[in-house]
């Protein structure tokens, strides 16, 4: 039966696990009897809508999706009644949450991420539009994700046909809704970018768009990157936004793209708050502050004005029309021929050996920072040495109340250990620095073995601790914030590759400390 307390009966199908419920639906794991990929299988209560309804959406939304298949658009395959009433809707699997929930445990993505998520969903709407198909509800619960990271838009039950003039069956989500759909026009695709922007929003401050007068404070609300772009796509007026294929452009252009970090499962969030609030206090500090950390990966061309002080305006115009109409093609074609942004992050994530891709994925953290590395140049290469904000405290003698005094001295010492060790790769030197059994501990141990693995290593690698500061604690444990900026780095290997990562602005992260027999040593970093 399909109800939401019990696992639905579907015909050709195994299903295995709950992925998610809603007020009128349930979305399962499920896999095909006659073998294939696991799929998902959502299942519509009839609460919502009597069974003929229901049929009758499911095949409008099947025969919308006929018209159309995109890389991140979730693909509907089959369309079942079930016994009890309801409607099973067989979906392409992506079981890796959505953008709502990872808004939630982050409170804001880097700008790198959001044009990760953006760029492709540009143009998975640039397909729709073109197939003359509007969504209609562009919000952040039909934003998925794959295990692997992949942004998917999906739920097409709002969708309809570009020149329908009744109304939708169903609305869009409060707070998504472009102004004139709120005012009761029929959604087009200029409300589809609307939503989109409100999606970016969304994702860049951590909280929905709320007063139209905060578009005149985007670049303090949502950062510089995308604040020439987002009053465009947030447009009152509908034929002031730019089109799919242009807004996947300038997404594209906005940030440099970086993976999507998603919270470890069952992580702990509780220390967010803290998080943000270091982040609001620096968007209002005065110079005396800590500085505001600026978000990394940023280019020159992103912070230069665009056609100001070129040589030729007009082959300036035409360079820069050929440059977006090409990564609109590449985007566009998702194929060998032209790797969206979002696969070319995947690769680094997933499947570039000897490019860096173990210092992306498992150094993660170590963006984040802890403080300087030190000493000789080791066998395995060197590691670089730079002043912490303050003197150095040894971590086996330092006392709570030193520690509450000076805890970049403390980080800086303890990064002392953890750089030596990561550039050595040796695991017994994470005995100076890190708790054992700790999270962190896991995490540099796994970093050190996949390096061995794949044949890498790296030079070079070091932190400046900018700012830090004593949250709470006592003599076992301590919660300290610290915002920590990375060197540029060489990877190098497998055999005589090698690839420069570029140096990265730190960002606030609570280090988590704790009391053991070798003194303080760390036990988690978290957001």
């Amino acid at each position: 039966m399909g109800t939401k307390s019990a696992a639905p009966v579907v015909e050709g199908y195994q299903v295995l696990a709950l992925l998610g419920a809603g007020a009128t639906s349930t979305v399962w794991r499920a896999r095909p009897t006659a073998g294939g990929p696991d799929v998902a299988v959502k299942v519509v209560q009839p609460e919502r809508y009597h069974i003929g309804a229901l049929m009758e959406l499911a095949a409008r939304e099947s025969a919308i999706l006929a018209r159309v298949r995109h890389d991140h658009i979730v693909g509907l395959h089959q369309v079942l009644p079930l016994a009890d009433g309801s409607v099973a809707l067989i979906l392409d699997l992506a079981d890796g949450g959505n953008l709502a929930d990872l808004v939630a445990a982050r409170g804001r993505l880097d700008e790198g991420e959001v044009a990760t998520i953006c760029t492709p969903l540009a143009g998975a709407l640039a397909a729709l539009h073109d197939a003359g198909v509007i969504h209609g509800d562009i919000s952040p619960t039909n934003v998925v994700f794959t295990g692997e990271g992949k942004p998917m838009l999906t739920d097409f039950e709002a969708a309809r046909l570009a020149g329908e003039s009744h109304p939708p069956l169903v609305a869009g989500t409060p707070g998504f809704v472009a102004p004139e759909v709120v005012a009761g026009a029929v959604p087009t695709a200029a409300s589809d970018i609307y939503g989109l922007g409100a999606l970016a929003w969304l994702a860049l401050s951590g909280r929905p768009l709320r007063d139209r007068a905060d578009l005149g404070a985007a670049d303090h609300l949502v950062g510089p990157a995308f604040a020439p772009l987002l009053p465009d796509l947030l447009a009152a007026d509908p034929a002031a936004r730019p089109g799919a294929d242009e807004a996947a452009v300038r997404c594209y252009e906005s940030a440099d793209p970086l993976p999507v970090r998603f919270p470890a499962e069952g992580a702990d969030h509780r220390e967010h708050a803290l998080t943000q609030r270091l982040r609001a206090r620096s968007e209002t500090a005065s110079h005396n502050d800590p500085p505001r950390p600026e978000p990394a990966g940023r280019s020159a061309r992103q912070s230069a004005p665009s056609g100001v002080g070129s040589g030729d305006g007009q082959e300036a115009s035409r360079g820069a029309a050929s440059r977006r109409a090409a990564a609109t093609r590449a985007q566009r074609r998702g194929s060998e021929h032209g790797i969206p942004v979002w696969g070319r992050v995947l690769a680094l994530v997933v499947g570039g050996v000897g490019l860096g891709v173990l210092l992306l994925v498992l150094l993660a953290r170590s963006s984040a920072g802890l403080a300087t590395p030190t000493s000789s140049p080791s066998a395995s290469g060197t590691a670089s040495v730079s002043a912490a904000p303050s003197a150095t405290l040894d971590p086996a003698s330092a006392t709570r109340a030193q520690l509450a005094a000076n805890p970049g001295g403390v980080l800086s010492a303890l990064a002392r250990g953890r750089a030596a060790a990561l550039t050595s790769a040796d695991v017994g030197m994470l005995d100076r620095v890190d708790a054992p059994s700790s999270p962190m501990f896991t995490h540099d141990s796994e970093l050190i073995k996949a390096l061995g693995r794949s044949g890498q290593r790296y030079d070079g690698l070091g932190y400046h601790v900018r700012h830090a500061e004593w949250v709470s604690g006592d003599d076992r444990t301590a919660t300290l914030l610290a915002v920590v900026d990375r060197d540029a780095y060489t990877v190098i290997g497998p055999g005589q590759t090698k690839q420069t990562i570029p140096a990265e602005a730190g960002r606030p992260f609570t280090y988590v400390l704790v009391r053991t027999d070798a003194g303080w040593l760390i036990s988690d970093i978290r957001e």
